[in-house]
């Protein structure tokens, strides 16, 4: 190819554009987004809607069908479902894959724009299902030992969480939300009396409103005094108990009714919707979410820094414990995958030594393949293909096939250096002659991969960033195998090396060339006298394969061994919240006499869960989280069979 001879009588060109590619790939290695798989979202919407103190039957009238009825003709609506429980209406929107789901949701927003709901419920809010919408840290904030006055203790703890940890936490760079739950949440009751305010004529309704006019904080205007300006706010909002306790509410025959005279003011604390435990203690659960776009990494990274002024600040008593990080698992798993690329590229360059027996053909492909990888960044950095275990797992793929259009150029510019004593002539011949070949191979390589990119679902976005990942570095590959290498190997390329007479290691291996070669020739032969015998065998074999395919068993993602496991318990619905802490107790002691286990983390009812994953909340679900000293996959198996066992001998 022509390309060859420039780039070998152009070495000054080739060898810039070669810096170029590292330099710019290693400038948007810095901006990618670290992951742990690429960014999965599915085509729902989920309205949900609150109607407090509603049975699901009232829910169902007057929530969720008006509202099934009015978004049921948006377009590209696949199906539409529904959940009415007490208070709460979920209508699950299901749409083709394919749309564009921000112009669906301005369809439903504008649906629900006209839809008549009643005056007490609150406005529809949309929420993605999403898994990047986990958390990607979860504290737990308890105490170190059972306390004496359990109610006060958990009102410290969820007062410290929301007054100092959460303000801590939610000014990191990257966070979007910081949520709290478990604990008692403060609450002002006022307990009326009902006899007395039938014989002062008092409603509820005018007691509500009275309140909401004396506790108010607005703007009141501007004062302007020559040139200067002030700006007047009314305050008048409750201090203490006693300043609401002391509210006129009415007059009745010229005498002031106070709120104290028909109602009882206390502190007390708000409904509980959710229980946290760790190691069977109470706690508090802090859940730190990311921004879309964020760096799961690089967030997670932030927040652990941020919490070691947070742990300064803790009274004494207190313990913070980060129960889960996906960062850690994160970095373990793209540590992994980036220790196999490199190992099997210097698998690669030891078979191609021992193939030629020459060093500098060998660091020539050897320089190929971190080019070849590192420009592929750039690449990525511009179609927004973040760094997860399926993309470096692409990387480590493309490792072995790059290095393949490497070394049949370099192999063929070697024999033909044994034709002439020109380097030049050599690379531009040898090159020149196998281009063909490579760029046929490299295309038929990536009509396999190419395809995935545009598959649709979750299989689609899954798989297209490693389908991305593997074409980029092919064609990089392809440059540089086309370019670089016939220019380094006619300047620096040697010979392979002959077996010279007395050296040991030589004879070792040339003996060991040998004899592969001789066993080679004689299967060869024999495949070419028993053709028949060798389809046979071929096709037997092939029958095996598909007969133990279709009994593979089937699934999305393959199983990751964390180290820890969690368990789902699912009481029948209605259930009270209660009842879920009293399973979920059961467990977590089932769990101490289970081994290598470091903490069980448990959460009874919704928590603090912001996706629209309606199978995952209400208060007779209960989550447990097992967090395991062994990270090895038959630890975690055996932990979870003891689990089963031991759950399975407890009563009720």
């Amino acid at each position: 190819m022509s390309w060859v001879g420039t780039a070998v009588r152009r070495p000054v060109t080739v060898t810039m554009g070669a810096v170029t590619l590292v330099l710019f790939g290693l400038i948007s290695l810095g901006s990618l987004s670290v992951n742990l798989l690429p960014d999965l979202s599915y085509p729902t919407l989920t309205i949900r809607t609150e109607l407090e103190g509603a049975a699901p039957a009232e829910i169902e009238t007057l929530l969720t069908r008006p509202i099934e009825e009015s978004v049921g003709t948006v377009n590209n609506v696949r199906s539409v479902q529904s959940v009415s429980r007490t208070g709460q209406s979920d209508v699950i929107l299901e749409f083709v894959w394919g749309t564009d789901m921000d112009m669906a949701g301005l369809d439903v927003r504008e649906k629900l724009e006209i839809l008549q709901l009643p005056l007490e419920a609150s406005r529809p809010s949309l929420l993605r299902f999403n898994p990047a919408t986990d958390p990607i840290v979860r504290l737990a904030l308890g105490f170190e030992s059972e306390q004496d006055n359990p109610v006060n203790a958990l009102k410290a703890l969820r007062r410290h969480a929301d007054e100092q940890i959460k303000k801590d936490l939610e000014p990191v760079l990257g966070v979007a939300a910081v949520k709290v739950s478990g604990g008692l949440e403060d609450e002002i009751q006022i307990a009326i009396d009902g006899e007395r305010m039938a014989r002062l004529n008092i409603g509820v309704g005018e007691l509500a409103s009275r309140l909401a006019a004396e506790n108010v904080n607005v703007s009141a205007g501007r004062l302007e005094t020559g040139n200067q300006r002030y700006l007047v706010r009314t305050m008048n909002q409750f201090g203490s108990l006693e300043d609401m306790a002391g509210t006129i509410i009415a007059e009745r025959d010229g005498r002031p009714i106070y709120l104290r005279d028909i109602a009882e003011v206390s502190q007390g604390f708000a409904e509980r919707q959710a229980i946290i435990r760790l190691d069977g203690r109470e706690a508090v659960e802090v859940a730190v979410y990311k921004e879309g776009d964020a760096n799961t990494v690089a967030v997670a990274k932030s927040v652990s820094e941020a919490l070691e002024d947070a742990r300064d600040e803790l009274p004494d008593g207190m313990q913070l414990k980060v129960v889960e990080n996906q960062a850690t698992f994160i970095d373990q798993a793209i540590n992994e995958v980036i220790g196999n690329a490199l190992l099997g590229g210097l698998l690669a360059m030891l078979v191609i030594f021992a193939f030629l027996r020459d060093w500098a053909s060998t660091l020539i492909v050897g320089i190929a393949i971190p080019i070849s990888i590192i420009a592929t960044f750039f690449l990525m950095a511009e179609t927004g293909v973040s760094l997860n275990i399926m993309s470096l797992g692409g990387i480590a793929l493309a490792t072995g096939l790059l290095v393949d259009n490497a070394i049949v150029v370099l192999e063929n510019i070697a024999r033909w250096r044994d034709r002439t004593d020109s380097g030049f002539e050599a690379a531009t011949r040898g090159g020149s002659e196998i281009g063909g070949a490579v760029l046929a191979s490299t295309l038929t390589t990536l009509a396999v991969f190419v395809p995935l990119a545009f598959v649709e679902g979750v299989a689609g976005q899954l798989f297209s960033d490693q389908a991305l990942t593997v074409a980029y570095a092919l064609v990089i590959s392809l440059l540089v195998a086309m370019t670089l290498i016939p220019m380094l190997a006619a300047r620096f390329g040697g010979r392979a090396q002959p077996i010279q007479r007395g050296d040991q290691r030589s004879e070792v291996g040339g003996r060991w060339m040998q004899a592969i070669q001789r066993f080679y020739r004689r299967s060869l032969k024999t495949a070419l006298h028993q053709r028949f015998l060798v389809l046979g065998v071929a096709t037997v074999l092939l029958a095996g394969t598909m007969f133990y395919l279709t009994r593979q068993d089937t699934e999305l993602v393959p199983q990751l061994a964390q180290g820890r496991f969690e368990v789902t318990l699912e009481l029948p619905p209605g259930a009270p919240l209660a009842d879920t802490d009293r399973v979920m107790q059961q467990i977590q002691s089932a769990t101490d006499s289970v081994g290598q286990i470091d903490y069980a983390f448990g959460v009874a009812g919704s928590g603090n869960r912001i996706d629209a994953n309606r199978t995952e909340s209400g208060e007779n679900i209960s989550r447990v989280l097992i967090s395991l000293t062994d990270s090895s996959h038959e630890t975690e198996e055996r932990a979870m069979a003891a689990v089963r066992s031991a759950v399975q001998r407890q009563p009720g």
